[in-house]
């Protein structure tokens, strides 16, 4: 009887475990086929999933551990760390936020800080009271928003008052761009590279301290189809290009609708000598926000590059967009003599 009545246990066990390493062999593949995402834009699309990816295996490898199955863990370990290697850049502690000390010498030599947001307002939201009263909050330097309709563009009105340099370029689509800042931009203006989607605006920031800041502001279209792909993938190599046209300390901030594990995100920064904003501060994934958080993706950036030292950065409150804004607080050191 004692026999009869464990046999259906025994099958149940047998059948998990053979999920389990169904499912564990199938995120091996997964994160194998990824390497191929340089040519084929589907594939692409599984490099965003990493955070996802390394979550999965590191519940498997629990399971295998609990289980006694060594011969799965030990494999399940190797995807597991290579999976996480790719996330620890973004919760090491190095480098970490500067605390500006007038005592400090160091200190001194920074410029005051400055203060960028980068809003994706989401095409169809309508709450723009909200959003204006959160960007008065927070009282940054400049915003840039994305996916700005004519709607948005009235209803970002008040912010005027504080914010009187307004380059607007709305959009019935989902490419409208604006920006918004307390003191005028020199050289602003906004570039199109394939006279379609994918916004570029280009500007120089005048810093209290004499220095300029060069920024750059994009709004890629997502990866929804081949055309999309091609894009994006055409507005980042352009973006790499437009940032070495641009001397001196500079910040590329916007919804690049790629993550840091793609490798279109890797060659901009490569070849823009760019660095993320984020590491050290987490993975602050910004989409989509209705989603739980750990299936979001960190698609929204700050990229620096030039003797900036990054003091804080953020995710902003949700306003009814399905977007999270970031905030980065930076100081520029002066050029080394």
């Amino acid at each position: 009887m004692k026999s009869n009545a464990a046999a259906p246990r025994r099958g149940k066990q047998a059948l998990f475990w053979i999920v389990l390493h169904s499912a564990t062999a199938l995120l091996a593949l997964l994160t194998l086929l990824a390497f191929a995402a340089r040519w084929s834009w589907h594939l692409e699309l599984l490099c965003h999933f990493r955070a996802q990816f390394a979550l999965c295996a590191g519940l498997a490898l629990v399971v295998y551990l609990l289980g006694r199955r060594f011969f799965a863990a030990e494999c399940t370990v190797v995807l597991f760390a290579y999976l996480l290697w790719g996330l620890l850049p973004y919760w090491l502690p190095f480098p970490r936020p500067v605390e500006v000390d007038a005592n400090d010498p160091l200190g001194k030599r920074l410029s005051p800080p400055v203060r960028l947001v980068s809003f994706n307002v989401y095409v169809y939201n309508d709450r723009y009271e909200e959003a204006v009263k959160y960007i008065e909050s927070i009282e940054p330097d400049l915003v840039a928003f994305y996916e700005v309709t004519h709607a948005w563009a009235n209803g970002l009105e008040p912010l005027r008052a504080k914010y009187p340099h307004v380059y607007s370029y709305p959009d019935e689509g989902s490419f409208g761009l604006q920006v918004m800042s307390r003191q005028p931009l020199e050289d602003a203006r906004l570039e199109k590279p394939l006279g379609v989607d994918g916004a570029v605006f280009t500007a120089r920031m005048p810093l209290d301290d004499g220095q300029r800041l060069a920024l750059v502001v994009a709004h890629p279209p997502p990866p929804t189809d081949a055309g999309l792909a091609h894009i994006r993938k055409v507005t980042l190599k352009y973006l790499a290009r437009r940032v070495n046209e641009s001397p001196g300390p500079l910040a590329l901030i916007g919804d690049l609708n790629c993550t840091p594990w793609s490798p279109l995100f890797s060659d901009l920064c490569r070849d823009g000598e760019l660095g993320d904003a984020r590491r050290s501060f987490g993975l602050q994934p910004t989409w989509p926000m209705w989603l739980p958080i750990y299936f979001r993706l960190p698609i929204d950036h700050c990229l620096l590059r030039g003797r900036i030292r990054v003091v804080s950065n953020e995710l902003g409150r949700e306003c009814g967009s399905d977007h999270r804004p970031i905030i980065v607080e930076l100081s520029v050191l002066p050029p080394i003599q």
